[in-house]
C-alpha cells in the first residue's frame, strides 16, 4: 500500500466518523426545531378558514350588486324596445291610415321580438275590439295612454290592467302616450 493509499483509508475513517457525529447532531437539531413550534412550508387549516372566508364575504357583496346590475340592464333593453316599437308602430299608422290589431306586431315586421326575459311584447289597440279589459289603467283606473298600449310583462310573466296590482310593478310600460317609459313601479 503506498503513502496515497493510506491517506484515503485514513481519511474516509474519519469522514466517516464525523458524518455519524454531525448527522446525529442534525437530527437533534431538527428534532429541536420541531419541538419549539418552528414552521414548516405550506398553509395551516386556519389560514385557508381565513381566505376561503375573505372570498366569501367579498362574493356575498358582490353577487347581489351584480344581479342588480344584470336586471337594471335588461330593463334598460326593454325600454329601447318599446322605443324602437313605437317608431315601428307610428310608421305602420303612416303607411296604413290605422294602428295594428291588438297583440299583432307581427304586421310591423316585429312578430319575433321578444322582451328580456324572454316573451313577446304586449300591444293593445284602443280601437280594437278585442282589447276590452286588456287597456292598462293608472292608480285612478284611467287609461295611461291615448291610442295604444305597449309594454313588456317583465321578469314574473305577469300582469294585470291596473299598474297599482302588484304582478304588474314589474312590468316595462309606455305610458303617457310615450312620454314615460320605464317600470310600471315608476310610474
Amino acid at each position: 500500500m503506498n503513502h496515497l493509499d493510506s491517506r484515503f483509508s485514513i481519511g474516509s475513517c474519519a469522514a466517516a466518523k464525523l458524518f455519524r457525529s454531525r448527522g446525529s447532531s442534525l437530527v437533534a437539531t431538527q428534532s429541536r426545531l420541531e419541538s419549539t413550534g418552528a414552521r414548516q412550508q405550506g398553509f395551516s387549516l386556519i389560514e385557508l378558514l381565513m381566505v376561503v372566508a375573505i372570498i366569501l364575504t367579498i362574493a356575498a357583496i358582490a353577487i347581489p350588486r351584480m344581479m342588480q346590475a344584470v336586471q337594471n340592464a335588461r330593463v334598460a333593453r326593454a325600454i329601447g324596445d318599446i322605443h324602437t316599437l313605437e317608431s315601428d308602430v307610428l310608421s305602420y299608422q303612416i303607411s296604413n291610415g290605422s294602428l295594428p290589431a291588438t297583440n299583432s306586431l307581427i304586421s310591423v315586421g316585429r312578430g319575433d321580438l321578444l322582451d328580456p326575459w324572454g316573451s313577446p311584447y304586449v300591444f293593445v289597440n284602443y280601437a280594437d275590439p278585442t282589447s276590452k279589459g286588456l287597456i292598462r289603467k293608472d292608480k285612478f283606473l284611467k287609461p295611461m295612454n291615448g291610442e295604444y298600449d305597449l309594454y313588456s310583462i317583465g321578469p314574473d310573466h305577469l300582469t294585470k290592467p291596473s299598474i297599482t296590482h302588484k304582478n304588474s310593478y314589474d312590468d316595462v310600460i309606455r305610458a303617457d302616450d310615450g312620454a314615460f317609459v320605464d317600470l310600471a313601479a315608476n310610474y
